[in-house]
């Protein structure tokens, strides 16, 4: 099989989303490179069937599972919720909540909508972060949606605690381990996200069959946001015909409305490269008018493309991917599951709506409010430990794959070491961890162009698919209705 053609990326490991993980540059696919592609993604696919863990049974936990059902439909359904994934950072959401009380108005009981960012704007020594977006006091008075957090169980406790009392439910998830397994828990960002999803399915259908449901059968909401943990705000940018402000008083109610018209997969907005700090995204919120301070001005949600990168807050069609069986992949271990679902919807095609004059707006997370920074930091120090084992794994095969690159053939682990890592310091150090973690994020890059790359000869202005069209289906359509247990600690 003849080599991947690439080059290194000097840029590798920087903050921006393009270059954080992506050691590749100027990778080029072609049609004679089909086998290696398939190969890559077959090997990881068949790796967790031969532990016995994914395709697995999926254990969801929360205190108590008839309330979450309750909550959804009683005494009258409620809005699409708030599923926030994250990991690490049960203190950083915690001090969220404590600043979003602290900063709020004199006499006030809640923020009027997730437009009103006042409490961004709160400058003094204890403020050191702006409340996430998801907050509960964010969603205005009686906003009739509920928030949740999604963590692997290994952090659960530590959520549970931390959020006690905020008005956020606390769901963790593992992937059941049946006997002869041999390999540590499944976690990485594919696996976070795709637990989110069908999280959301599972909700969906236990609300529906409720005792209490109004509607005995019928489901509360066809959709559900998925949100990053650190999204703090979004932003109308101005456009040609108007201003720009904090967001949109209505943005949720006018994406549900806008997906409910047609088929689409998801309702997405363009991320920011690069985390904000506090003092810049507080300036930000002062420049703005006092009506878009406090989210009274009513912008209109602009016009949709059909194609864009979904990531970082999305509202998500839960009953499409439902019936379709769809998913994120859980062989994207530590990047590009975003990228490679809009890859993929991009290819079949699937419909999405993409509104790039709207941006999701993060803020970088001080490192002390990281939890493996404190005291009870086991579980995130866990989960991190998992990943960077079934990293290790992979390696062990994916590492062999060769590339050319200055019309010099290498092996990717030898490529990395003696390439990549070295034309990136001091930014990134040299020992084992970083070059396994560069090898595994050069491989999610393949497999992602791959998926939607250039085909020699194709049509004007079309694209073809590299991977066969089996490992395009392994990856993002589950076989069977998967098995979910409900856990109660």
């Amino acid at each position: 099989m003849p080599p991947i053609r690439t080059k290194n990326n000097p840029y590798y490991g920087g903050p921006s989303g393009q270059n954080k993980y992506s050691p590749l540059s100027l990778l080029q696919l072609a049609v004679a490179d089909t086998a290696v592609c398939d190969g890559l993604v077959n090997g990881r696919i068949n790796r967790l069937i031969d532990t016995n863990i994914f395709p697995a049974d999926l254990e969801l936990l929360t205190a108590d599972w008839n309330a979450v059902a309750a909550s959804e439909v009683a005494p009258k359904a409620k809005l699409p919720p708030l599923v926030v994934v994250s990991s690490n950072r049960s203190a950083y959401i915690a001090r969220g909540v404590a600043e979003a009380a602290r900063a709020l108005p004199h006499g006030a009981a809640a923020y009027n909508n997730i437009a009103d960012v006042r409490s961004l704007r709160l400058n003094d020594a204890e403020a050191i972060i702006s409340p996430p977006l998801y907050v509960p006091l964010r969603l205005g008075n009686a906003p009739e949606r509920n928030v949740y957090v999604v963590v692997h169980q290994l952090e659960y406790a530590t959520y549970t605690a931390a959020l006690a009392g905020s008005g956020i439910t606390v769901v963790g998830w593992s992937f059941a381990a049946h006997v002869g397994g041999n390999q540590g828990a499944l976690t990485g960002f594919g696996a976070t996200r795709y637990a989110a999803v069908a999280f959301c399915k599972y909700l969906r259908a236990t609300a529906a069959g409720h005792a209490d449901n109004p509607r005995p059968g019928e489901a509360p909401w066809g959709k559900a946001w998925i949100f990053d943990d650190n999204v703090i705000a979004l932003n109308a940018r101005p456009a040609a015909n108007g201003p720009g402000g904090a967001g949109f008083m209505s943005l949720l109610a006018d994406a549900e409305a806008r997906m409910s018209a047609g088929s689409a997969a998801v309702v997405g907005f363009h991320g920011q490269p690069i985390p904000q700090t506090r003092e810049a995204n507080r300036n930000w919120a002062n420049a703005l008018c006092p009506g878009d301070q406090d989210g009274t001005i009513v912008h209109g949600l602009p016009g949709p493309r059909t194609v864009g990168l979904v990531q970082q807050a999305a509202l998500w069609n839960i009953e499409y991917l439902a019936d379709r069986l769809l998913n994120f992949s859980a062989i994207f271990l530590a990047s590009k599951e975003d990228v490679s679902v809009c890859s993929y919807f991009d290819q079949k095609p699937i419909l999405y709506r993409f509104y790039d004059q709207v941006d999701v707006i993060k803020e970088m997370v001080p490192p002390a409010l990281h939890d493996s920074a404190g005291a009870h930091g086991a579980g995130a120090q866990a989960v991190l430990a998992a990943r960077r084992a079934w990293e290790t794994n992979f390696r062990i095969q994916e590492g062999l794959t060769e590339v050319v690159s200055d019309n010099q053939v290498r092996t990717l682990v030898d490529f990395i070491q003696n390439v990549v890592i070295p034309a990136t310091q001091p930014l990134l150090p040299s020992d084992d961890a970083t070059v396994t973690r560069a090898v595994c994020c050069a491989v999610e890059q393949i497999a992602t162009r791959a998926i939607w790359a250039p085909a020699p000869p194709p049509p004007p202005g079309q694209k073809a698919p590299i991977l066969s069209p089996a490992e395009l289906a392994s990856m993002f359509t589950q076989g069977d209705d998967q098995t979910i247990t409900a856990l109660a600690p």
